[in-house]
């Protein structure tokens, strides 16, 4: 197992007549593709089909548990048995364990014509591979496979396969989400559970995703029109889902895709070096209290901070976004420069948005917020700048900006 670290909590489990599924809960990374916090951790789900004619392996895990995942495929089949690798998507978090699996299987890997070069390019292999067409079917003995093509969910080369006799779709990045769990299937979970998984799912996707997300509605109509309608979706993050839960996810999905708001949410996003915006953030809070609307807020300060992750999954779905910076070297502050960069480019365009700016000796940051949030399709409703600690004689001037979202 060169190259591992510490075992990792491994689950293996058989889910249908031919399917299986490999599950690792990783613990160990704290920020999901270098960028994301994820206290809760995420788990990396690879399928195995076995068949009348040999076993066909759907993605692999990490590259630093290749080891790990091959003794772990070898509980269910001999990898000399694996006739096709199937690779989904090429992100190494899918693809860690190919060279390891390909050099004591030998299998023929199955992928998006753009999947070749990637592996060779990654892994200094040439394998033999047969790329697949949007809607090519693949027979194995008593087990067909359909093939489609799911681009920018989210990388370009992304595909789905539909195992047709078992009604399942394995949808690669689509439908995950972050979290370690007990539970194998989405419907183990009591309500509180599910509102609690809703919030991971989404937050994968806002993260993730968000930036394609344009592309979710394509592809889940794609499928639709071509008759794909599973019974089961098998992500490659997260937990499993089938019956209501199964409706419920595509039903969030496609209103995620649309870019669809919670109505009446309002987002607060802030800096604050020493105070004093955060003076202003009790008169934001006040003014949401008085008038019963819900408002998030998320602060960046010099005793604390929240994730970025979970402020772009708030960001995702919120009806409009108030941000309130300070002032820093004649400048936006650099972290709410970066917060709201990232918003931008995550969350749909459109949203409402208000800013808040104070300054010490020289204002500017309100302009530079105003040009950001524009240039990205935002609607800035208004811009309201003053001198750190005047919060009580623009309060009139906050409040009116404020009843513009």
């Amino acid at each position: 197992m060169s190259g591992d670290t510490a075992m990792p909590e491994v689950d293996v489990y058989r889910l249908t007549r031919s399917l299986h599924l490999l599950r690792l809960k990783d613990r160990e990374t704290r920020f999901f593709e270098g960028l994301w916090e994820i206290p809760e951790g995420v788990t990396y789900n690879s399928y195995v089909l076995t068949g009348s004619e040999g076993a066909v392996v759907f993605d692999t895990w990490k590259g630093k548990w290749s080891g790990v995942f091959l003794e772990a495929l070898r509980g269910i089949v001999d990898p000399r048995d694996v006739k096709y690798l199937v690779v989904h998507h090429m992100e190494p978090d899918h693809s860690g364990a190919l060279r390891q699996l390909v050099g004591e299987a030998d299998p023929i890997v199955l992928g998006h014509p753009l999947t070749k070069g990637m592996i060779e390019s990654f892994y200094g292999l040439t394998p033999r591979f047969k790329p697949v067409g949007d809607g090519e079917r693949v027979t194995l003995g008593d087990v067909d496979l359909v093939f489609h093509h799911t681009p920018w969910l989210h990388w370009p080369e992304t595909i789905m396969t539909y195992v047709a006799g078992e009604g399942a779709l394995l949808s690669c990045d689509a439908f995950g989400a972050f979290g370690v769990f007990n539970e194998v299937w989405a419907d183990e979970l009591g309500e509180a559970g599910w509102e609690r998984y809703m919030w991971y799912m989404k937050k994968y996707f806002a993260n993730v995703i968000g930036t394609y997300h344009e592309w979710v509605v394509k592809n889940i109509e794609k499928l639709s029109s071509r008759g794909v309608a599973p019974s089961l979706i098998l992500p490659s993050h997260g937990l499993l889902l089938r019956g209501s839960r199964l409706q419920h996810a595509i039903e969030k999905y496609l209103a995620w895709g649309r870019g669809l708001p919670e109505q009446g949410k309002t987002l607060l996003v802030y800096t604050s070096m020493y105070g004093f915006v955060e003076r202003i953030v009790e008169v934001v809070r006040d003014y949401f209290a008085s008038k019963g609307r819900r408002l998030v807020v998320a602060g960046f300060t010099d005793g604390g901070r929240v994730d970025l992750s979970d402020v772009i999954s708030e960001a995702y779905d919120a009806e409009s976004i108030v941000f309130a910076t300070a002032t820093y070297e004649a400048d936006v502050h650099p972290l709410m420069r970066h917060v709201a960069s990232v918003i931008a480019r995550k969350t749909p365009g459109g949203r409402k948005t208000a800013v808040i700016a104070i300054y010490g000796w020289g204002g500017r940051a309100g302009r530079v917020m105003e040009e950001l949030l524009r240039n990205a399709g935002f609607n800035v409703v208004g811009v309201v700048e003053f001198k750190a600690g005047e919060e009580g004689r623009n309060r009139d001037k906050i409040i009116g900006l404020l009843e513009s979202l």
